[in-house]
């Protein structure tokens, strides 16, 4: 007689060679870099610019043993995955202000640049 609560086996299931055997490998680097400048060129005239650079490095390697639970139903298993994420921004503005006795100008151009890189690569295997 027991009493509490138990955990099912299924009869393909072997849960120690699953502890042992099976393989799950996960890496994951992530980098963000910022610059920034800022520059006055003449009296009243000032560029400004800045960058940003980021990236996402993700790779995986599953593998499941045909020793037994579900890796012995398709006589093991293995998943690769691999992904490169990277995003890059620069942006520039150039700003001008003059003032005068009764009067002000103000003046702003700017312009950005955005380019995102996304490949990734998976490969299955029973």
């Amino acid at each position: 007689m027991t009493s509490g609560n138990h955990v099912s086996i299924t009869k393909n299931t072997n849960p120690v060679a699953t502890q042992n055997e099976d393989i799950d490998l996960y890496k994951d680097y992530y980098f963000n870099q910022a610059l920034s400048l800022d520059m006055s060129i003449v009296e009243g005239l000032k560029f400004s610019t800045t960058g940003n650079f980021y990236g996402d490095f993700y790779n995986s390697n599953e593998y499941t043993t045909p020793i037994g639970g579900a890796g012995k139903t398709y006589n093991g298993s293995s998943t690769k995955y691999s992904s490169n994420d990277i995003v890059m921004t620069f942006n520039q503005l150039l700003r001008y202000n003059k003032d005068w006795t009764d009067y002000a100008l103000e003046a702003l151009l700017g312009h950005e640049t955005y380019k995102k890189t996304l490949g990734y690569y998976v490969r299955n295997q029973e």
